[in-house]
C-alpha cells in the first residue's frame, strides 16, 4: 500500500521522490496525524481527569487540524502550514495538556512551536518563533515576582501526587511527540538517502554503459573513417576511369559525327535539308547516310536505327554505315530491296548471328533518288521504317516499308522486302525518321506517337525546312517536358 498518497500533497505526487521537498511533505504529513490522533486520546485523558474545558478544547481544535491537514494536501505550502502546526502546539499542548499555568511541562511545550517552525516552514519562521517563546518563557518566570499566581484549569484539586503523575503524563506526551518526529525525520532522511544511493548507482551504471557506448561509436567512427578513406580511394578512381570512358566515348562521338554526311554534301544534292539528331547518351545508334552510285545519276538516302543505344548501338552504326558502302559502291547494287536483303546477309555473317545467340540488327528507311527530265523517282525500301513525302496539294502521306528487320534473326524463311516507286515534282519533301520521335513519352507516359508525328508535319510542311527542324523540336521539348529522353532520336528532310 502506497501511503504517501497521504501524506504528500498532490502537486508532489508525480513528482521525483528523491528529493528534499518530498521527504518533508511526508514528515508534515506525517506530524499532522500525530497532532490529530494527540487531540483524539487527549478528549477522553481530559474527561477523566475532569478537565472540561481540556476536553471541550480538544474536541474543538481537532476541526483546525484536520482542516490544515485538508490544506497542506491540497495547496502544498510549508510556510503557512509550518506556522500553523507552530501555533496549534502552542495553543492546544502546551496548556491544555497541563491544566495549569503553574506547571513547568509549559516550557517543554512552549518549545515545539520555533522546532515544529524550523522543522515544517522556514528558517525565518523558526527565528520568529524562537524570538516570541523566548520572550513569553522570560514573562512567565518573572509573573509571579510581582505576586501573582497562575490558575488552575481543573475543576477538581489534583493531590501533590496526581499533579506530579498529571505533569509526568505531559512529560511523557512532549518525549513521545518529539521523539516521534525525529524518528519519522530521520527515517525518511535514511530513506531519501538509500533512494539517493540507489538512483546514484543507476546513473553510474548507465554511466558506464553510455561510456562503453561512446567507445563503440568512436570504434565505428574509427572503422567509418578508415572506410570512407577507402571509399574515397574507390571513388578517384572510378571518377578517374569515368572521365577516361566518358572522354573516349566523346572521342567516338567525333568519330561516328565524321562519318556521318556533312551538310555541305547533303546541300550539294538538294535543295534544302534538315537534320534532327539527338542521341540518348553521347552517341548513338541512330545514323543517317547518303551515296551517290558511280557513274549514275542516283542518289541513296538512308536513316538507320540500330539495337540499343550508347556504345552498343554506336558499334552497331558504324557497321551498318560500312555495310551500305559496300554494297553501294563495291558490290554495285542498285535496287533498295536487294540493298537491304544484302544488309541482312552481311550484318548476320558480321556478328555470327547463324551461330551464337546474338541478335542486334537495325530498321532502316532507304531510297533511291534519280532526277528524270520532268520527275524525280523515288525507290524506297524499309526494314520497319515508314517514308513519309509531301504530295502536289501539300499533304503527308507515307509508305510503310517491310515488317521486318535486318539482322538478328536466325529464321531461313523470311518475308522479302518490298520496293514502292513514286514519282515526285520538283520541290517535293521527303521525311525519313527513326521510332524515337514518335515513341518518346511524356509525363503521363504517352507516346507521341506516328499519327501525331504525321499531323505535325501536314500542319509545318509549306515552312522552309530549317524552321520545319525549328518547329519539330519545340513541339518534342514541350511534350517531353518533366521526363527523360527515351531514344536516340532522328528526322532527315530534303527538298527534291
Amino acid at each position: 500500500m502506497n501511503i504517501d498518497k497521504y501524506l504528500v500533497p498532490n502537486r508532489l505526487l508525480e513528482k521525483n521522490n528523491n528529493t528534499e521537498e518530498y521527504r518533508k511533505a511526508k514528515l508534515i504529513g506525517w506530524s499532522l496525524i500525530i497532532i490529530i490522533l494527540f487531540m483524539l486520546i487527549g478528549i477522553p485523558i481530559n474527561w477523566i481527569l475532569s478537565n472540561k474545558m481540556g476536553t471541550y478544547i480538544n474536541t474543538f481544535m481537532t476541526i483546525p487540524s484536520v482542516c490544515v491537514y485538508f490544506y497542506f494536501k491540497r495547496k502544498g505550502n510549508f510556510v503557512v502550514t509550518g506556522n500553523l502546526i507552530a501555533t496549534i502546539v502552542l495553543f492546544q499542548f502546551s496548556f491544555l495538556n497541563t491544566l495549569s499555568l503553574q506547571s513547568i511541562c509549559l516550557v517543554f511545550w512552549w518549545s515545539i512551536a520555533p522546532i515544529s517552525a524550523f522543522l515544517y516552514a522556514n528558517k525565518k519562521s523558526g527565528l520568529i518563533w524562537s524570538a516570541i517563546i523566548l520572550a513569553v518563557v522570560f514573562i512567565y518566570f518573572s509573573v509571579p515576582f510581582f505576586g501573582y499566581n497562575y490558575p488552575n484549569f481543573s475543576s477538581t484539586q489534583l493531590s501533590e501526587i496526581e499533579a506530579l503523575l498529571f505533569d509526568f503524563n505531559a512529560i511523557l506526551f512532549y518525549f513521545i511527540y518529539l521523539l516521534s518526529i525525529i524518528y519519522i525525520y530521520e527515517t525518511e532522511k535514511d530513506a531519501l538517502v538509500n533512494r539517493l544511493v540507489k538512483t546514484n548507482h543507476e546513473m553510474l551504471t548507465q554511466n558506464e554503459e553510455i561510456r562503453q557506448q561512446q567507445e563503440e561509436i568512436v570504434a565505428i567512427n574509427d572503422h567509418l573513417a578508415v572506410k570512407n578513406v577507402e571509399l574515397d580511394t574507390v571513388l578517384n578512381n572510378l571518377e578517374y576511369k569515368n572521365l577516361k570512358i566518358t572522354s573516349s566515348i566523346r572521342y567516338a562521338k567525333t568519330i561516328q559525327h565524321a562519318i556521318l554526311p556533312f551538310s555541305k554534301k547533303i546541300n550539294s544534292f538538294f535543295e534544302e535539308h534538315f537534320i534532327l539528331y539527338r542521341a540518348k547518351d553521347i552517341v548513338s545508334g541512330d545514323f543517317y547516310w547518303l551515296e551517290q552510285k558511280p557513274n549514275s545519276n542516283t542518289i541513296f538516302l538512308a536513316v538507320g536505327d540500330c539495337t540499343g543505344h550508347g556504345v552498343p548501338g554506336a558499334f552497331m552504326s558504324l557497321i551498318s554505315f560500312s555495310i551500305l558502302n559496300d554494297i553501294v559502291l563495291k558490290q554495285n547494287i542498285s535496287s533498295p530491296d536487294m540493298i537491304l536483303e544484302q544488309a541482312h546477309e552481311l550484318i548476320q555473317n558480321a556478328l555470327k548471328q547463324n551461330s551464337s545467340n546474338n541478335a542486334d540488327g537495325m530498321d532502316i528507311a532507304l531510297c533511291a533518288i534519280t532526277r528524270l527530265e520532268d520527275k524525280i523517282k523515288i525507290s524506297f525500301s524499309g526494314a520497319k521504317r515508314p517514308l513519309y513525302f509531301t504530295t502536289p496539294l501539300g499533304k503527308i502521306e507515307s509508305l510503310r516499308g517491310t515488317r521486318r528487320s535486318i539482322g538478328g534473326t536466325n529464321r531461313k524463311t523470311l518475308k522479302p522486302f518490298n520496293v514502292e516507286t513514286l514519282f515526285l515534282e520538283k520541290g517535293s519533301i521527303l521525311y525519313l525518321t527513326t521510332d524515337g520521335f514518335a515513341d518518346q513519352n511524356n509525363k503521363n507516359n504517352e507516346k507521341f506517337s506516328s499519327l501525331h508525328l504525321m499531323s505535325i508535319l501536314s500542319e509545318i510542311n509549306k515552312l522552309p525546312l530549317s524552321k520545319q527542324k525549328k518547329q519539330l523540336e519545340i513541339t518534342l521539348d514541350k511534350y517531353q517536358e518533366g521526363t527523360e529522353q527515351r531514344d536516340d532520336i532522328t528526322v532527315l528532310s530534303v527538298k527534291l
